[in-house]
């Protein structure tokens, strides 16, 4: 009596068991991804914008364009960034890392930190941000830390990006905000600052030719 008595408990708590596990919501394991994007969400997880200003749009890329040649100029990876509220910039930045030595000094980074500090707020809900190339894990991360209304980048990084290229960090409702993007704007432009930097790079000794500038917006 006692044994049957054990089987059938355990057997009532495993079929508990069973039953429990088909209720809950099924999520799509990151094993059977590519770069960690279900294949079958491609529609939800890439969330391009239309209707958009083509003539604005290069119009900041071409500001962010501006604060990446600055970076190229100072010996850095020529990547620069703005941040747009009410079509106006309000801050910007650029790549800084060899400069100060500092691995957070992406040009997303120190853009995002300066439009914080001059709305007094960490959330730029209403705020857009054109960079030059496809953000890192760090400055995704960051955009969505920071509640971005949209991101726009110039060329793809196949080696590290993660809006597009090896993941979409900013369609993964991670911390429960999405943000809508698009790629590829003023790509060629954007792309050659990189090529010609790199191809530069390995004719000359390392250098910096310029000083940052303390009082850019």
């Amino acid at each position: 009596m006692t044994e049957g008595f054990i089987f059938a408990k355990y057997h009532i708590i495993e079929r508990f068991i069973v039953i429990a596990k088909s209720s809950q919501p099924r999520r799509t394991p990151y094993w059977f991804t590519e770069y960690g994007l279900p294949k079958a969400s491609t529609p939800t997880f890439y969330k391009f914008t239309s209707e958009r200003n083509t003539a604005m749009d290069e119009k900041f890329m071409r500001a962010a364009l501006t604060r990446a040649k600055r970076a190229a100029a100072l010996g850095e990876l020529p990547v620069g960034a703005v941040i747009v509220k009410d079509n106006r910039v309000i801050a910007s930045g650029y790549n800084k890392r060899e400069l100060k030595q500092n691995a957070l000094l992406h040009a997303e980074m120190t853009a995002i930190d300066r439009a914080c500090k001059k709305l007094g707020s960490w959330r730029l809900t209403d705020c857009d941000m054109y960079v030059t190339l496809e953000p890192c894990p760090m400055c995704a991360g960051a955009a969505i830390n920071a509640r971005l209304g949209h991101v726009y980048f110039g060329a793809y990084d196949d080696k590290s990006g993660c809006v597009h290229s090896r993941a979409n960090l900013l369609g993964m409702n991670l911390l429960s905000h999405t943000i809508p993007y698009e790629g590829g704007i003023m790509e060629a432009e954007c792309s050659a600052l990189i090529k010609d930097f790199f191809a530069n790079l390995r004719k000359r000794p390392k250098r910096r030719a310029a000083t940052e500038d303390k009082n850019e917006v």
